[in-house]
């Protein structure tokens, strides 16, 4: 069977580094009570029976990627020994145990795709880790996960029937449907639509970093959040079912305020996550449905909060409406600028959640969700919301290649004071939702003028500019840097309307190793053209 298009993108990164364990997607529950490890090993080994997607590996037939389905699996379930004194272990060793078990790569070829370990911290205390390539999951899978294991775990345990209903489809089934309808005109509806939500659209927001981009991002990732004091959280709920729309859509309208005021963009892009399972067959299916949207607006200061949210309830209606099209193929269709160190479309994001809180319980246990860090950002910044018992609780993933965790702790108080004004007087212009004084400071320096470093090289110096950036900001010199073609020294030079020749007002560098200045092609350039390349030097 062929692969879903997520599938294949996930399949193609893979090809490019096996070793790779960003897509390793973390579960972990804390088992509070009398555990029966046997039961629970049946429990997940019936659910792997029950889901063809789990005994799935990955292989190339004549040049194309397909599915392999095994007809039977095994999981074992092996079980480590941590117990701390007085039955108490402390979380961070509970997150570095984790972290080993999640950060062991996958084999997609051969599989599986799921490894399991139970760690004991006591008699009745345990914490049972799950760790599933992103090829094979979803955020949603969790949900499904832990469902079925609490109801199979229950069954065993009490000799009755699990009462699950039988699976219509499966996931292959699901690849192979969406092959067949996303393409030809049902495609072209869909990429119609995002081509023209898109159009011009910025390659990403320019957001006032605390270090210079790198030229490859290593995705080391850290996280801090926020809780809503409770009133402001059903203020904001309330806020929300008066002017009939989403949570979501409101703190998203929030975020794109906040946003706007500190890049200093109105053109403001914001990825989200769609489970896309709208159809009913695949609602109870484990695998990876996900879909990336990007959700644009034009944020502008004069209008009101309430206009801002009207505008932002648009575009989420729109883009959930075109869901369905593969966010592979929308970026093939806008085909925008590819670069190492930023997401294409948008570095931005905001997600919402609702998991419970309890996993699944019996007459002699309960199971609790217990969060774990994978220390991942593929974004410079993802938030996400969460409605808990306690209140609104926002969480910010974010790149420390580019932000100070002191940097994010101001935003996420910013993003408080943003929303609390929001709700409270939505006929406020965006113009006058203030940034506290740190974000403010940091807009400000990222907007002052900067002069262009033009660079021209016999050789590929794009590595050099995180050295040059560092030194210029050293100098109080703010700039931006860019690069002329591989190896145009010359062309540069002599060419009146080349970058070299633009920048004048700016600094040029031009780079040229003792090699190519020995070179003979050097030298005739620099007798045939002397007086003009000396006058540009």
């Amino acid at each position: 069977m062929p692969l879903s298009f997520a599938q294949q993108r996930l399949w193609l990164i893979y090809q490019l580094d096996p070793g790779i364990y960003l897509y390793n997607v973390p579960r972990a529950i804390r088992i509070k009570g009398k555990l029966d490890l046997i039961a629970l090993e049946q429990s997940l080994n019936a659910i792997v029976e029950r889901h063809e997607v789990l005994r799935t590996t990955f292989v190339v037939e004549g040049e194309e990627p397909v599915q392999r389905i095994a007809q039977s699996l095994h999981i074992p379930l092996p079980l480590t020994e941590l117990r701390g004194d007085n039955s108490h272990f402390p979380e961070g060793e509970i997150q570095r145990v984790a972290l080993e078990e999640i950060r062991k790569p996958f084999d997609l070829e051969h599989g599986p795709l799921l490894r399991t370990r139970v760690l004991r911290l006591g008699e009745e205390d345990h914490v049972l880790v799950v760790a599933m390539h992103h090829i094979v999951s979803d955020g949603w899978t969790a949900g499904i996960l832990f469902e079925e294991l609490g109801a199979f775990y229950k069954a065993l345990t009490s000799g009755k029937e699990a009462g699950l209903a039988e699976l219509p489809v499966q996931y292959a089934d699901y690849a192979q449907w969406q092959r067949d309808w996303m393409q030809g005109a049902a495609l072209e509806e869909q990429l119609s639509y995002w081509r023209a939500q898109m159009a011009g659209a910025p390659a990403m927001l320019d957001l006032p970093t605390d270090r210079p981009r790198p030229q490859a991002s290593s995705y080391q990732g850290r996280r801090s959040s926020l809780l809503l004091p409770a009133s402001l959280s059903e203020a904001v709920k309330d806020f929300g079912r008066r002017n009939e729309t989403t949570l979501f859509t409101t703190v998203l309208a929030g975020l794109k305020i906040l946003l706007a005021r500190w890049s200093g963009q109105d053109d403001v892009v914001v990825g989200t996550v769609s489970a896309n399972r709208n159809q009913t067959e695949i609602e109870k299916l484990i695998g990876c449905f996900m879909n990336f949207l990007p959700l644009r607006d034009t944020v502008r200061g004069e209008d009101s909060a309430q206009e801002l949210l009207a505008k932002v309830h648009k575009t989420v209606l729109g883009a959930f409406a075109h869901q369905d099209c593969p966010f592979e193929k929308i970026i093939e269709a806008l085909s925008p600028q590819r670069t190492l160190n930023a997401n294409p479309l948008y570095n931005v994001a905001l997600l919402m959640q609702n998991f419970p809180e309890i996993a699944f319980s019996s007459e002699s246990l309960e199971a609790r969700f217990l969060e774990v860090d994978t220390e991942v950002a593929f974004l410079d910044l993802r938030f996400v919301a969460a409605e808990t018992a306690a209140g609104i609780r926002i969480e910010c993933e974010y790149d420390m290649e580019l932000f100070d965790g002191g940097t994010i702790e101001h935003l996420l108080s910013g993003y408080q004071s943003v929303i609390a004004k929001l709700v409270t007087e939505p006929q406020a212009r965006v113009a006058e939702f203030a940034l506290a004084e740190p974000l403010r400071a940091a807009a400000v320096r990222k907007r002052e003028p900067k002069q262009t470093v033009a660079v021209a090289a016999t050789f590929t110096a794009e590595p050099i500019e995180e050295s040059l950036a560092f030194w210029m900001k050293q100098l109080g010199m703010p700039a931006k840097f860019e690069f002329a073609p591989y190896n145009q020294v010359f062309q540069q030079l002599l060419d009146a309307v080349s970058l070299l020749n633009t920048n004048a007002d700016c600094f040029n560098v031009v780079l040229v190793r003792l090699e190519d200045w020995q070179s003979s092609k050097v030298l005739r350039n620099l007798r045939g053209n002397s007086n003009a390349v000396w006058r540009n030097l």
